[in-house]
């Protein structure tokens, strides 16, 4: 099914790990777009510095369980340090949608993590929606609502987000005989994330 994750990092080189997560979230996960990269301003607890968040699209067939678990194993991988909830963090991945899945897993049991899909706090998050906007504006949030619908509510219009001046760019790759090839991101693309991201910081542009 198609599966969107929301990826973001406000400790280290944020900028690298995000990259790197996303080369390895490829070897589980046919990524296919990615959003813009977005500056935003922590919700919850907000003497933390600013988060540099995204949003991507792939499909998968694991199990929303198995997929929260190889994201949770890639955020120690990175390594991400266990500190207060909602407080700051090297990375961070979230299952946000398994295609048309409304689940939920509540009870952990051994390294198992809790798993509820549509994630319960899209629609509270502008620095998902506007990251989700950029991919399917009209996508439908099971239980939630729209996109587009979701980001016109007058509290998430008040939170602080600044979109980065740069190109989306899609993970493809092809083998010998040119046919697509899942799990590899496409070097070129990812270079010049980088290299525009090294160029606007820290004097950023934004749109």
């Amino acid at each position: 099914p198609k599966c969107f994750f929301g990826l973001g990092s406000n400790q280290g080189d944020s900028q690298a790990i995000l990259i790197q997560a996303l080369e390895e979230m490829s070897r589980y996960v046919r990524l296919t777009r990615c959003s813009f990269f977005y500056e935003t301003q922590p919700l919850y607890i907000t003497q933390q510095p600013f988060f540099l968040n995204l949003v991507i699209e792939g499909f998968s067939e694991d199990s929303p369980v198995a997929l929260v678990q190889k994201c949770k194993e890639l955020e120690q991988q990175l390594g991400r340090i266990p500190r207060q909830r909602n407080g700051p963090r090297e990375l961070d991945i979230d299952l946000l949608l398994h295609g048309e899945w409304q689940y939920s897993f509540n009870h952990s049991l051994g390294q198992l993590h809790a798993v509820q899909v549509p994630h319960p706090r899209i629609s509270e998050r502008r620095f998902v929606l506007d990251p989700l906007a950029d991919l399917d504006p009209s996508l439908w949030i099971p239980g939630q609502g729209t996109v587009n619908d979701l980001l016109a509510q007058p509290d998430i219009q008040a939170q602080a987000i600044r979109r980065l001046i740069m190109p989306q760019f899609r993970f493809e790759a092809q083998d010998g005989g040119g046919a697509p090839r899942s799990g590899v991101i496409d070097a070129a693309s990812a270079q010049e994330a980088m290299r525009q991201l090294a160029v606007l910081k820290p004097d950023i542009l934004f749109l």
